[in-house]
Parts: C-alpha cells; sequence; structure tokens
C-alpha cells in the first residue's frame, strides 16, 4: 500500500504559472508602474501569482472551455494573501484592485466578515486560452518564498485526501516519455522546458519564458506522470477536484496505475438518481408518503432509461446523449425556477409533478435566489456517496481506486469488489443503480488521442 503520511509541499507548481492569453505585457506595465516595491520583479509575482490561482481553479473545476462562462470565481482572503506576499494589507488591496481596474479579473459573490471573502473570476471567458509563463532562474528565490508560504497556508491535512493523493503518485501516463523524446524535449522534473512544450514557443521576455496557446490536456498529462499532482476540496462535504476530474474524457485512455490498464465503472443516469435522495427527503420531512410518481421517477432512473422517455419526444439521436445531458441538467436542476417553462421543464412536470414541486420548492421558489442550493446539495449528496463512502473505503482496503465525480476508476483485477462496493453503498439509501463497465484505456498513441481531442472540440 503506498504511505499514508505523504506530505507533498510541491502541490503547487512553483516552476509553471497558467494565466490567460496575451496579458504578460499589461503585468509587466502593472509591475513597473507599483510603486509599493522597489524592485518591480517583486510586484510582477503579486499579480502573477493571483491570475495563476484564478486559472487553475478556472481550469480544475471545468474539463470543457465551453463551460468556463459558468464558473462562480474563487474566494481569496485578503489578510490570506497578505500573508503568503509579506505585504501590508494596503499593498495587497492594491494589487487586487489594480487587475480589476484594467479588466483582467472581476469581483463577485458577497463579503460577510468572518463567514465568506469575495469571490473573483477572470473578466473574459469567452474564448479564453491560456498562456504558460516560467520564470528565469534568477527570480526562483522570490517565487519559491511565495510558494513555500502558498504551501503552508493551503496545503490540506485531511488524511482521507492525503490517501487519495499517495495512491494518485502510482499514476503514469502510457507512451508519454517517448512521445516527449520523439518531439525533442526532456522530461525532467529539474528543467523548466516542461513547461514550453505545450504551445508555440514566444521570444525571452522581461521576467522569464513565454509559452502561447498552452494545450491543456497535455498539460494535465505531464503534471499527473511527473506527479505535480492538484486535489483540492472546499470544504469536507464539497466535490474533490483533482488531476483526473478535470481531464478529458478521450485522455482517460492513456492513464495507467502502476503500468496497469484501468476499467471505469459509470452509474447510469447517475445525476437523476442521486437527486431522488433529496426528492424523497423533501416528502418525507413533510410526513407525507412518497408519491407514487416519485417512486416511477426512482424505477426509471435504477433501470437506466430515464433520460430516454425526454430525447425520444424531442427527437434527440443517441449520437447527442451527451450534449442533451447538460442542457437537461442546466434547465431542471441548475436554473432558477421561473414562471416560464422550457419544453424540457413542462415535460418533466408533466411526467414527475411531485418531482418538479420538490425541486423547485428546495430551489426556493420562483425567483429565488438560492435556486443554486439544489445544485449544491446535489454535488455533496454525489461527494458523500461517491467519494466518501465509495472511494475512501476501497482505498482503506489497499484497492487503488479514483473516482472521478460519480464514476469510478479501479484494476480490472478488483472489478467484482469494486461493483459490490458501489451496489452496496447504494443499497443502504434503498437505491440500486445500473452500472456500465468501460475499458476505458488502450494503448492508442498520444498524438492521436490528442488529435482526437482537438477535432472534437
Amino acid at each position: 500500500m503506498p504511505n499514508q503520511s505523504i506530505k507533498d509541499k510541491h502541490n503547487y507548481n512553483q516552476f509553471t504559472y497558467i494565466i490567460p492569453a496575451n496579458i504578460l505585457k499589461t503585468l509587466e506595465k502593472l509591475a513597473e508602474e507599483n510603486k509599493d516595491f522597489k524592485n518591480p520583479e517583486r510586484a510582477f509575482l503579486k499579480y502573477l501569482y493571483v491570475l495563476n490561482m484564478i486559472s487553475r481553479d478556472l481550469i480544475n473545476s471545468h474539463k470543457d472551455c465551453s463551460d468556463y462562462q459558468s464558473y462562480r470565481g474563487i474566494a481569496l482572503n485578503m489578510q490570506t494573501l497578505t500573508k503568503i506576499f509579506g505585504t501590508k494589507n494596503n499593498v495587497t488591496t492594491k494589487i487586487i484592485k489594480d487587475l480589476i481596474s484594467n479588466n483582467l479579473i472581476s469581483r463577485v459573490d458577497v463579503y460577510i466578515p468572518g463567514c465568506q471573502s469575495f469571490k473573483y473570476k477572470l473578466c473574459d471567458t469567452e474564448n479564453l486560452t491560456f498562456d504558460s509563463f516560467t520564470l528565469y532562474p534568477k527570480f526562483d528565490k522570490i517565487s519559491t518564498k511565495i510558494i513555500e508560504k502558498h504551501n503552508d497556508i493551503y496545503y490540506n491535512d485531511d488524511t482521507d485526501l492525503i490517501l487519495y493523493k499517495s495512491y494518485m503518485l502510482k499514476l503514469s501516463i502510457y507512451g508519454l516519455n517517448d512521445f516527449i523524446k520523439d518531439s525533442c524535449f526532456v522530461l525532467d522534473d529539474s528543467s523548466p522546458i516542461i513547461s514550453l512544450m505545450m504551445g508555440e514557443l514566444n521570444d525571452e521576455t522581461k521576467y522569464g519564458y513565454l509559452s502561447k496557446n498552452l494545450n491543456l490536456v497535455l498539460n494535465s498529462l505531464i503534471e499527473i506522470h511527473n506527479s505535480r499532482l492538484h486535489i483540492s476540496r472546499k470544504d469536507p462535504l464539497s466535490r474533490v477536484h483533482t488531476s483526473l476530474t478535470n481531464l478529458k474524457r478521450e485522455a482517460r485512455s492513456l492513464i495507467r496505475y502502476d503500468g496497469k490498464r484501468l476499467i471505469e465503472f459509470d452509474i447510469r443516469n447517475s445525476q437523476p438518481l442521486l437527486a431522488s435522495i433529496l426528492i424523497v427527503n423533501y416528502w418525507k420531512d413533510k410526513s407525507y408518503d412518497v408519491p407514487e410518481d416519485v417512486k416511477k421517477y426512482i424505477k426509471d432512473c435504477e433501470s437506466g432509461v430515464f433520460y430516454d422517455y425526454f430525447m425520444e419526444k424531442e427527437g434527440t439521436k443517441e449520437s447527442e446523449r451527451s450534449q442533451f445531458k447538460k442542457r437537461f441538467f442546466g434547465k431542471l436542476f441548475f436554473s432558477k425556477v421561473s414562471k416560464r417553462k422550457s419544453k424540457l421543464t413542462k415535460w418533466f412536470e408533466e411526467k414527475y409533478p411531485n418531482c418538479y414541486k420538490a425541486i423547485c420548492d428546495i430551489k426556493g421558489g420562483v425567483g429565488s435566489d438560492s435556486y443554486k442550493q439544489f445544485a449544491v446539495k446535489l454535488q455533496r449528496q454525489e461527494a458523500q456517496l461517491i467519494f466518501d463512502d465509495v472511494n475512501m473505503s476501497l482505498l482503506k482496503k489497499g484497492i487503488p481506486a479514483f473516482n472521478i465525480y460519480d464514476s469510478i476508476l479501479c484494476l480490472e483485477e478488483d472489478a467484482d469488489y469494486v461493483k459490490e462496493c458501489i451496489l452496496k453503498a447504494f443499497r443502504r439509501i434503498n437505491l440500486t443503480p445500473t452500472l456500465n463497465i468501460k475499458n476505458c484505456t488502450e494503448d492508442k498513441p498520444i498524438e492521436a488521442v490528442l488529435r482526437s481531442i482537438s477535432t472534437n472540440n
């Protein structure tokens, strides 16, 4: 079993920063104009750090660029930033204000003293691309101080996440070393060239090397292969985001554990099925018997045919199922309750009226700004069941397993045990899901996988 006490202080990559494309000159200009620092490179690194924080959080929580506009922002606490920067509060505040006034970031959500910090997001998320930036060695000392302070504050001592990460350290990417060798690059942790090979190398800049049009998929594969792993959980009940969860589905075929291929357990109609837990609890809290249409809803989800009725009614092709599911989620689960209903919403209400009522009431009713609570509760239910109950119980028994939200990757030799573990967890809440088993890995060249992803997007 992997070492459970591992504490990786390099979970935040001190060599490679990821920033929105075409903003480097603006950062250099801001650094030159900032008189709070004697040396402009110190100011530059502060601006760079903030944008990297927001960019990486966006990338790690959204695998598809088409979803970037739904990004809700990352909470940045001014006192925490001040500790990381080693500055005064007013200096940190100016850094943030400079980025806002230059339309690089915007402030969202609300500030609640002692409870919730302001959140920040990138201003322009439409057609967003990223550059990677690697500092010249002479600036490493300044950067290292910031990174070490960051890790001291943000490093998560959660024992479950430490255990999860210890297993992730044995992950590798099939054919990556040969791909790098054939591309005339050096795959070495000590070499900054790693950060330059994913895009078009530009001329050297004032503070480092810039690589434009960063290939996010290849970047993720390299970080997994080199054990530069991302794993975070915003609170003990939320979803867990890792280097795997933001990886494109096609790229999963390249993942190996200790050199072995993986299979994937996928729960059919998983999100609607998990939503049934919230719906049933809603009616039980009212001391009502579970309505018949709710029972029918659960049966349809368990059988894996929930979407079929609506797809057939709309005339949606099977090849369009994935996009249909996204639209369905958006219209029913993740949108504000409105008197004006989409056709999908109307069809759902007609077929499952008491399910629809429960969902609307949990959201807070027509026009309520608390509508996001349903999505939050749904994701927490998923995290508790799939990550806490299934994934962690497997790891604690020495069985390698990695959840990607509502699916589980494991070794083929462990398939029977993993399947029973999933079914047992659902049986405890009186549900019987339909499971699909996929052989998600194959000996496919990396360039073919990247080409396929590029074509599909």
